[in-house]
C-alpha cells in the first residue's frame, strides 16, 4: 500500500511539474507575442465565398488548356473551382459528393491534390471519410477524373486505399503530395487511437 501511495505521489508531482512548465510557456509567448504587418505591397483582403456557411479544408491549383484553375473542397463533401482565380471570384461545384461523405466531428472532404501531369490526364485525388452503409465510416483516398468543362465526374472514382471503420471521430488527417518520385504520398491519422500513431 505505502509503495502505491508512493508512485500516486510521484506521478501527481510528475503532472503538476509539467502543467507549470508548459503554462510559464504560454505566459513567455503571450507576453511576448507581437502583431506583424503585412509586407509591402501585399493585399489582405477576401476574394471569393466559397459556399455560405461551409468549411473549406484544402486547396490545389492546377494548370489548364486556357490557363490554371484553383480547386477547393469543402467538410460537407463539395469540390468548388474558380476558373480564373487571378481575375475573377466566379466559381461552381465541379463535384457533389455530400451524399457520401461522414462529417462528424473532424470528418469529412479533408483533401485535395493534382496530379503532377494533370495538363495531360486531369486526374485529381481526394481524401475523405466514405459513408459506409450501415458499417460505419472509413477514411478513403480516391482518384477522379476531371472533364474539360472543369467538372468531375463521379463515377470515374478508383478508389486506391481505405482505413478500417473509424472507431472515433478526429484525427483523420487527409494531406496529400506527389514527391519527386512520382509517389503520391497521403497522412492518415491515427484516428485518436494512440497504439496507431507511429504508423499514421
Amino acid at each position: 500500500l505505502d509503495y502505491i501511495r508512493e508512485q500516486r505521489d510521484q506521478l501527481t508531482g510528475r503532472i503538476l511539474g509539467q502543467m507549470l512548465f508548459y503554462l510559464s510557456l504560454l505566459l513567455l509567448a503571450g507576453s511576448s507575442r507581437k502583431v506583424l504587418a503585412a509586407p509591402a505591397g501585399f493585399l489582405d483582403e477576401g476574394f471569393a465565398r466559397i459556399t455560405e456557411g461551409s468549411l473549406p479544408t484544402d486547396l490545389a491549383f492546377a494548370t489548364t488548356e486556357k490557363g490554371h484553375i484553383l480547386l477547393v473542397t469543402t467538410k460537407a463533401g463539395l469540390v468548388i473551382v474558380l476558373e480564373d482565380p487571378d481575375n475573377s471570384p466566379a466559381k461552381k461545384t465541379a463535384l457533389d459528393m455530400q451524399s457520401q461523405v461522414c462529417t462528424q466531428s473532424e470528418r469529412g472532404l479533408g483533401g485535395i491534390t493534382t496530379h503532377p501531369n494533370f495538363l495531360q490526364n486531369r486526374f485529381i485525388y481526394l481524401y475523405y471519410t466514405y459513408k459506409d452503409g450501415l458499417s460505419g465510416c472509413r477514411n478513403r483516398c480516391s482518384r477522379f477524373l476531371m472533364d474539360s468543362n472543369n467538372e468531375v465526374i463521379f463515377d470515374s472514382e478508383m478508389v486506391l486505399f481505405q482505413t478500417e471503420i473509424m472507431e472515433n471521430r478526429i484525427h483523420n488527417s487527409g494531406s496529400m503530395a506527389f514527391g519527386k518520385d512520382g509517389y503520391l504520398y497521403v497522412a492518415v491519422g491515427d484516428g485518436d487511437l494512440g497504439r496507431s500513431s507511429r504508423r499514421a
